[in-house]
């Protein structure tokens, strides 16, 4: 009967190897359980989920709309700076808050913004309201995470139904924002035609955004009738400065306008009541007078004959009047005597005798000179 080993040394090195990497398996292998296979995170973030349900783990309270939640102040302050600062301020000696009231956060943004601080998970938003409880509560608890999930909701909720309170939201001065203003932006620019009879895009859309989109080259608006139309009813809305009629009117193409639209738009400089603006204030008004005024030159038919004579007095705006130059020489009985070279705007010039009755002016060309010549008498 052969005699086991009685030390390590004894085994053979082929064996102990074996044996040793049996062993580190063994003590790597997870123990056997519910969550035995699952990836890590997600256990991480299970437990960590539990915990948003879990009154007696909490340490501090969130009232929200008169609710109470109970939380964990360090899940909470280490993804937001605003709770970081209440909970764990410079102030070392105090002790950290046990109950805050959220002010100017709803419900929904709080639910939003305390699911991504315990789980970093988000759920879609569904509708436009819903987006911007979101950015506001984001903004409030300093969450800029939050706000970029938000944003991208917002991009794929744009309808004709909720475009114009997106873009003014994009526009509040939150920052963050910039892909939903340039989303919010290209969605009206495509869509003018069919939301101009709306009343939101020509009453509460930002005055800047609908400037802009007057002002597009590539608005999708069936002419610049309708245009002038949408422009006269946020106009007749609200009472703007003469600037702001200026810059908006200023937009539209008036060589595209029916005669009937330039008629209206007479009338109002003129102060007259129309269908289209049943008041023109005194700011709409003057506004308009200088729009048409400004598109004389443009609208008119026209066209002055270039081969009239203009009056000695009467110069085109620009034109400024340039003394003459004048060479006097004699020539001798020969003709063949020439005049000094001289400069007139900005070419080189020669009077050349041609024949015993005919003067010829010469001008040198710098590339090509001698071949440009005008006679007479």
């Amino acid at each position: 009967m052969a005699k086991p080993p009685s030390s390590a040394s004894e085994v053979p090195a082929t064996k102990r190897r074996r044996i040793g990497s049996s062993a580190a398996a063994s003590r790597t292998q997870p123990p056997a359980g519910p969550a035995a296979g699952a990836p890590q995170s997600q256990t991480l973030v299970g437990r960590l989920g539990a915990l948003m349900d879990d009154a007696t783990l909490g340490d501090c309270v969130i009232v929200v709309e008169g609710k109470e939640y109970s939380c964990t102040r360090a899940i909470l302050a280490q993804g937001s700076s605003w709770f970081k600062t209440k909970f764990f301020g410079s102030d070392k000696g105090r002790r950290p808050a046990e109950r805050v009231v959220l002010k100017g956060v709803t419900t929904a943004g709080w639910l939003a913004a305390r699911l991504w601080l315990y789980t970093a998970t988000w759920t879609t938003a569904s509708t436009s309201m819903e987006v911007e409880a979101v950015i506001a509560a984001a903004e409030h608890l300093g969450v800029p995470e939050l706000t970029v999930h938000a944003v991208k909701d917002a991009g794929l909720l744009l309808s004709t139904s909720n475009a114009v309170a997106l873009s003014n939201l994009s526009w509040s001065g939150r920052a963050g924002l910039e892909r939903l203003q340039a989303a919010s932006f290209e969605f009206l620019r495509a869509n003018f035609d069919a939301m101009r009879g709306h009343l939101d895009l020509c009453t509460e859309l930002s005055l800047p955004v609908f400037r802009s989109l007057v002002c597009c080259a590539s608005l999708h608006v069936v002419n610049e009738d309708a245009l002038l139309d949408a422009v006269w009813r946020r106009l007749s809305g609200a009472k703007h400065s003469e600037d702001e009629v200026k810059a908006l009117l200023g937009g539209i193409r008036m060589k595209l306008l029916s005669e009937e639209s330039m008629e209206t738009l007479s009338r109002v400089a003129d102060g007259e009541f129309t269908a289209a603006v049943p008041a023109p204030y005194p700011a709409l008004q003057r506004g308009a007078l200088a729009c048409v005024l400004r598109g004389l030159r443009t609208l008119s038919t026209v066209r002055r004959d270039k081969r009239l004579a203009l009056a000695d007095a009467s110069l085109p705006r620009g034109v400024q009047v340039k003394k003459s130059a004048c060479v006097m020489y004699g020539l001798d009985q020969t003709g063949e005597a020439l005049s000094p070279f001289f400069h007139v705007g900005g070419h080189k010039w020669q009077l050349v005798p041609y024949g015993k009755s005919l003067l010829d002016i010469q001008l040198f060309w710098p590339r090509d000179p001698g071949k440009s010549r005008i006679r007479w008498p």
